[in-house]
């Protein structure tokens, strides 16, 4: 019994020290700010790529050819159009979770809780030091505070964990394939502007078929990196935050029982 006491008095006074670990808290709050500029730029790039398909819409893609017919290629890019701005809107919540992310950080390894924690685990110590039972509502007390003290730097280290083990080279292709997703243009004087070198980069082609062919396959292209781009933010942003957050409950549990 003696033996099984002071193990449990041992991991209290671990516990408690562990609380008090600010690296922890510094290591967390930088992956989160990583995070958050990644967000940010892909954020940034998204809106972009919404002006730069409004603006093919709207002036490149109205083409007429022969007597009375006319062609818009620019609706190849309406499923495109529509695709963005709901991406852009993932991005914004995205953005917004890691700032949470952030500030919650920054609450929660506060002075205040970790000292309450602290006061949990010498309770806790002094009824095992004095053979005496632990009340039930100390030891949940004290969990339950361990919990929200680590639950945000677990969360935060085992996401980035997951996202450097096999989510940051999609973030990485797909990020730099909607950052320079516009068109090339022809050579053309440095003060021309940028609607005259798109309509001059759509027309240089005489082959109209080939030209909607192309864009067709671009926007094939860009829905992809668009698609890898969500489940890369999905996954940092919601499922992993959540799945950490049901082990950590877990183990609430069953140090509970």
């Amino acid at each position: 019994m003696a033996n099984k006491r002071n193990l449990q008095i041992i991991v209290c006074v671990l516990l408690a020290g562990l609380v008090w670990v600010r690296a922890l808290d510094h290591i967390a709050d930088q992956y989160a700010e990583e995070g958050l500029q990644r967000a940010l730029s892909t954020f940034a790039a998204a809106r972009g790529l919404n002006a730069l398909i409004s603006l093919l819409q709207g002036t490149a893609f109205n083409v007429e050819f022969g007597v009375g017919a006319t062609i818009q290629p620019g609706a190849v890019l309406d499923p495109l159009d529509d695709l963005v701005e709901q991406f852009s809107s993932l991005m914004l919540v995205a953005t917004l979770s890691f700032g949470l992310q952030k500030w919650l950080l920054t609450l929660l390894s506060g002075v205040w809780l970790s000292g309450a924690v602290t006061a949990g685990f010498a309770g806790w110590i002094y009824f095992l030091w004095r053979n005496q039972t632990v009340p039930l509502l100390l030891q949940r007390l004290t969990l339950a505070g361990l919990f929200f003290r680590l639950a945000i730097p677990i969360m935060a280290l085992g996401s980035e964990w997951v996202y450097d083990l096999s989510l940051a080279q999609d973030y990485r292709q797909s990020q730099a394939e909607i950052s320079v997703s516009a068109p090339p243009t022809v050579t053309a004087p440095t003060n021309e502007r940028l609607v005259d070198k798109l309509r001059r980069w759509w027309e240089q082609s005489t082959d109209i078929g080939e030209r909607i062919e192309k864009l067709k396959q671009t926007t094939d292209q860009l829905t992809r990196h668009l698609i890898s781009l969500s489940v890369v933010f999905l996954a940092q942003t919601l499922f992993l935050p959540l799945l950490f957050l049901w082990l950590m409950r877990v183990g609430y549990r069953l140090l509970i029982q």
